[in-house]
């Protein structure tokens, strides 16, 4: 009776994921707001961060910053040029006085600081051996390299010495290499230390500064979806919209047909109609879809609301 009731759960799962993966969808680009709002500070100070993963890690984050183009960025380089011509002795963890100091000549700034570290490991495995039919033996050894970063941040107001936000973050990246005739080369240790530390950097990015997303949106299959779709894989919203809504004026009774519309609306920034658009799609008939869409539209708004501020 089990078997039976796991066999039947598993055949419908494996059916949603194909309907799913069958659904017209589009990737879609979003820029997110930081989680702390910095825009009264002209710059963004990266200052020498500690610890054996510490200069990488400053020098990935100002390129990242760089990237960003929301603050003007004073690199490490130039940094330390500062703060010699003003005899300053700057390391990794800066307390409230000395950034007060720094604030006078530095101005309305933030300065980030802090250790970042990173351990590797390596541990060896080897499968139990076994003879096949022919009578020949067989064994895999295996070898897994993992890399653990760990990063201790802090943002500092330099005119007042408050701190702004701290952040704690860990991450690990393992690689396995493995071979049937012995143990194999060392996984590829940079890469390995590399891919940790970018995991790192991007979860300090989303807390300072505004970022893209690529999320996945799923439309709703109608006899008149197709031009519409079509456009917003492209990215052409202004085009789809038109699409969708003449769409809706050809078989206005398809809920699926305003609940597109809704999507439509959505990523040309027109909440209001959204939200329109999605409860017309329940009143036809009620949908879990159109509910989360609801929903999702709202979080949106405030996003969108929340990232105005942060680029004023």
């Amino acid at each position: 009776m089990i078997k039976k009731y796991l066999n039947t759960l598993f055949t419908f799962l494996i059916f949603c994921l194909f309907i799913v993966g069958c659904a017209p969808h589009a990737k879609v680009p979003i820029t997110r707001p930081a989680d702390i709002n910095l825009s009264k500070y002209k710059k963004i100070v990266v200052s020498r961060l500690d610890g054996n993963l510490g200069d990488q890690f400053g020098d990935l984050l100002t390129s990242k910053l760089f990237e960003a183009n929301t603050y003007e960025v004073l690199d490490r380089e130039n940094l330390d040029r500062v703060m010699t011509e003003h005899r300053f002795n700057l390391s990794g963890m800066v307390d409230s006085s000395t950034a007060v100091k720094m604030g006078k000549f530095l101005g309305a700034s933030a300065l980030v600081s802090g250790n970042v570290n990173y351990k590797y490991k390596i541990i060896t495995s080897a499968s139990e051996g076994y003879r096949d039919k022919h009578g020949n033996y067989h064994r895999s050894f295996h070898k897994e390299g993992t890399a653990t970063v760990v990063a201790n941040l802090r943002v500092i107001d330099l005119e007042t010495g408050k701190i702004l936000a701290v952040k704690s973050i860990t991450e690990k990246e393992s690689d396995i290499t493995s071979d049937s005739n012995g143990y194999p080369p060392d996984p590829d240790r940079d890469r390995v230390v590399s891919l940790a530390t970018e995991k790192v950097l991007n979860q300090f990015i989303i807390m300072i500064a505004p970022h893209v997303e690529y999320v996945y949106i799923y439309f709703e299959t109608t006899n008149e979806s197709g031009p519409g779709v079509t456009y917003a894989r492209n990215g052409l919203w202004k085009e789809a919209l038109q699409q969708f809504i003449t769409a809706k004026d050809i078989n206005p009774a398809d809920p699926s047909n305003w609940f597109n519309l809704g999507i439509a609306y959505q990523f040309n920034y027109l909440f209001r109609e959204a939200e329109n658009a999605f409860a017309e799609c329940s009143k036809i008939i009620p949908k879990d879809s159109c509910i989360r869409a609801l929903r999702d539209v709202k979080l949106m708004e405030m996003e969108q609301e929340k990232l105005s501020e942060q680029m004023e």
